[in-house]
């Protein structure tokens, strides 16, 4: 008896936390494709990897990102940020 209310009791809390992460998954989802366009002083692009002397895939999308707000006027300034890896020749800044 006591077993049963256990497994009941963890079956559940796995199906709450089963739909918790669904939920979160979808909120995720559905506010990647929301496209919220508004005028600002300055975008800030963060660093994410630089390879050699060109950018890591995921840099060089948010630098083309930027550029393109900036070329639309969406933005005025566009901000470098990142750090210089060991052994790396340039920052990702």
């Amino acid at each position: 008896m006591i077993k049963k209310r256990i497994c009941r009791i963890v079956a559940v809390m796995f199906v709450m936390l089963v739909l918790y992460f669904l939920w979160t998954a979808i909120s995720i989802w559905s506010f990647a494709n929301k496209m919220e366009l508004e005028q600002s002083d300055a975008a800030a692009v963060l660093g994410a990897a630089a390879w050699g002397d060109k950018p890591s895939p995921v840099f060089r999308e948010r630098i083309n990102h930027a550029i393109w707000l900036y070329e639309n006027g969406y933005v005025s300034k566009l901000i470098f940020t990142g750090g210089k890896g060991n052994g790396a020749k340039y920052a990702e800044s």
